[in-house]
């Protein structure tokens, strides 16, 4: 696709007519925000011939720019829900050239991530090999490199036990628990100052279900 000779004269009036369509959604005139998403448009229209990591920067923030505006319509602190949703596409639709390159849902959420974490990926970046980096421009490959890359530094971290590994603990800890009351009490097991309870919690813990069933029969027999 060839793209048109853009004038100087035709990014100013470009630009008049992004910060009305601004100022008509939003009521807002702040000429930075209205800068990025004039660059944000030209960076889409790059985009539709190419995948330059630069301009997919641009873009995402510029839509950033339409993402804060649609919380604010919403009245929300999260870029989530219904309210949000409608709001940010009622943005894409007055951007259209950026509504086309962020069609996707999915690789949109990756690039707003990317914006949001934008310092640590550019330095995560420079350490890759050129050809590595010039190859990988696509939001959501960038993401998935990155995350990749990223998490093994957290690989040295001492994990959280499994709940197998926390029951094994409970059952060693019962156990050793018996074994000290038995040693205590001459070989005795249970003494009659022990509580029902406590009694109860031992024999559960040392006894399989099928004798726990006999243990109980046979102590309703000597009851009575």
């Amino acid at each position: 696709m060839t793209l048109p000779h853009r004038t100087e004269d035709y990014l100013v009036c470009e630009m008049a007519a992004h910060r009305a369509e601004r100022h008509q959604m939003t009521g807002s005139s702040d000429e930075l925000a209205d800068e990025m998403i004039t660059r944000g448009n030209e960076a889409a229209e790059r985009l539709l011939t190419g995948n330059a990591w630069e301009d997919w920067v641009t873009v995402g923030r510029a839509v950033a720019v339409g993402r804060a505006d649609a919380m604010r319509r919403a009245h929300t602190n999260e870029p989530s829900g219904q309210g949000y949703n409608v709001a940010m596409g009622d943005w894409l639709k007055h951007h259209s050239m950026l509504e086309q390159v962020v069609a996707d849902r999915g690789n949109r959420a990756r690039l707003l991530e990317l914006i949001d974490q934008l310092d640590k990926v550019e330095a995560w970046r420079k350490q890759l090999p050129t050809k590595k980096r010039l190859t990988l421009n696509y939001p959501k490959t960038v993401y998935a490199h990155w995350k990749k890359a990223t998490s093994g530094s957290n690989s040295n971290k001492q994990k959280p036990p499994s709940p197998v590994a926390k029951l094994k603990e409970a059952v060693a800890m019962l156990s050793e628990e018996n074994r000290r009351l038995k040693d205590a009490n001459g070989g005795n097991l249970f003494t009659s100052q022990d509580r029902p309870v406590d009694v109860v919690r031992v024999l559960t813990s040392t006894f399989s279900a099928r004798k726990l069933t006999e243990i109980r029969r046979l102590l309703g027999e000597k009851i009575k």
